[in-house]
């Protein structure tokens, strides 16, 4: 079974979420599959990680049983409000299935907050939309390179004077976090903006071979 899910509406970190999803079915008294070698220990197949400081709307997991679980079911023995689950969506899809973590081409992201504590040298519009658009990274070590992010980039736009929504594509099995996106377009370091915006995860969408996006 594929599941979209929520945490706990403080935002709890990303694997807090995780290891919460994985007691209630433990706990279900569902015939789960478990994890190979420890009978004990579901085993659940996660979307890609959300990336640190990053909250989220919708989180995905597949889930594993012995017998079929509709929906409804599924539903009802999962999500706990006193402990902070929510489960969205659930539907049922073959075993050989691509995953999660294999089928997810793209992510939207809104950012929030007070752009105008910065003056980047040109409007999004035009620094996102621009034919080219190189990133230097600084590594621990001092060195540092410089890679063409414009592939990453499906779709930048203002959503009023204190949001933006950045869908990013996967690229050759690589994701880009919309920090580090954000910070080359504001020119800050990446740290700086942890104090200014909220960066938040809205979902995950697949790709047809007409490279047509469609929600998860």
């Amino acid at each position: 079974m594929r599941i979209v899910f929520h945490g706990a509406a403080n935002g709890s970190p990303e694997q807090d979420e995780r290891n919460l999803l994985r007691r209630q079915v433990q706990k279900s008294g569902l015939k789960y599959v478990p994890v190979k070698g420890n009978p004990s220990y579901a085993r659940i197949s996660y979307g890609p990680s959300i990336g640190r400081e990053i909250c989220t709307e919708r989180e995905y997991a597949d889930l594993y049983f012995w017998q079929p679980v509709s929906a409804a079911v599924l539903r009802e023995r999962l999500s706990d409000a006193q402990a902070g689950l929510e489960v969205l969506e659930a539907y049922r899809v073959p075993y050989n299935f691509a995953s999660i973590q294999n089928l997810a081409s793209a992510a939207a992201y809104r950012v929030e907050g007070d752009f105008s504590a910065y003056t980047p040298a040109v409007p999004a519009e035009i620094y996102f939309n621009a034919p080219q658009l190189k990133i230097t990274r600084q590594a621990d070590n001092g060195m540092s390179f410089t890679f063409e992010a414009k592939p990453f980039i499906y779709r930048v736009q203002q959503i009023g004077p204190q949001g933006m929504r950045l869908v990013l594509q996967c690229v050759a099995e690589k994701w880009i976090s919309p920090q580090e996106l954000m910070a080359a377009w504001l020119g800050v370091e990446e740290p700086q903006l942890s104090t200014t915006f909220q960066f938040i995860r809205e979902g995950l969408f697949w790709k047809d071979t007409n490279g047509t996006f469609y929600p998860l």
